[in-house]
C-alpha cells in the first residue's frame, strides 16, 4: 500500500468514525485534528471521493492563496509586513 493510500485511509477512518459516532467534536479530539480540517476532508471526500483525500502538495496550495505576514508592535497592534520592506 502506498503512502498516499495510507493517508487516504486514515482520513476516511476519521470521517467514518464521526458519522458513526454522530459527534464531530469527539471524533476530532480522538484523532487529534482540528474541526476545520475535518470539514475540509469531509467536503473533499463528498465532492471527489478518494481522489479528494489525496495529500495536496504545499506549492500548489500557495499558488491559490496570498501569504501575508504580521508583527505585533509594543502596544499589541498588528502591523503587516510587505515584501518591499524586506
Amino acid at each position: 500500500m502506498s503512502e498516499d493510500q495510507r493517508e487516504i485511509n486514515r482520513k476516511k477512518r476519521v470521517i467514518e468514525y464521526a458519522e458513526k459516532n454522530g459527534n464531530i467534536k469527539t471524533a476530532c479530539r480522538r484523532f487529534g485534528i482540528a474541526r476545520s480540517i475535518f470539514y475540509l476532508w469531509r467536503d473533499r471526500y463528498r465532492e471527489s471521493g478518494d481522489e479528494g483525500l489525496k495529500n495536496r502538495r504545499f506549492g500548489s496550495v500557495l499558488a491559490h492563496h496570498e501569504v501575508r505576514m504580521f508583527l505585533r508592535d509594543p502596544n499589541g497592534h498588528l502591523i503587516e509586513i510587505s515584501e518591499a520592506s524586506g
